[in-house]
């Protein structure tokens, strides 16, 4: 079972599941990938740059600043070269911020 979805035995005995028919394979690949797309930004857990700015109504190049500054914040998740906002101590940082 894969996020809540199974592959039908018609397409894919048990014993071959790692070598599904193509179509069954391509299936799987969308609905892994509409699945995230349709998690609400509310509760995700990490955000690109570009959905903390939208959800904080801080601008873009504001956030890429405040995240230069403040490059060791518990706030912050280096994936790579990617940076990504883990969203509940965001807000609790914006929720303590005067001004931006």
């Amino acid at each position: 079972m894969l996020l809540g979805f199974f592959i039908p035995h018609d397409k894919c005995d048990v014993v071959s599941y790692p070598r599904c028919q193509p179509e069954v394979a391509v299936h799987l690949k969308e609905i892994i990938i509409n699945s995230t797309a349709s998690i609400p930004v509310w509760e995700r857990l990490c955000l690109t740059i570009e959905e903390a700015s939208a959800y904080s109504l801080i601008g873009e190049n504001r956030l890429r600043q405040i995240i230069e500054n403040n490059q060791h914040a518990d706030f912050i998740l280096q994936i790579g070269n990617r940076t990504r906002i883990k969203r509940k101590e965001f807000e609790t940082y914006v929720s303590g911020l005067v001004s931006v």
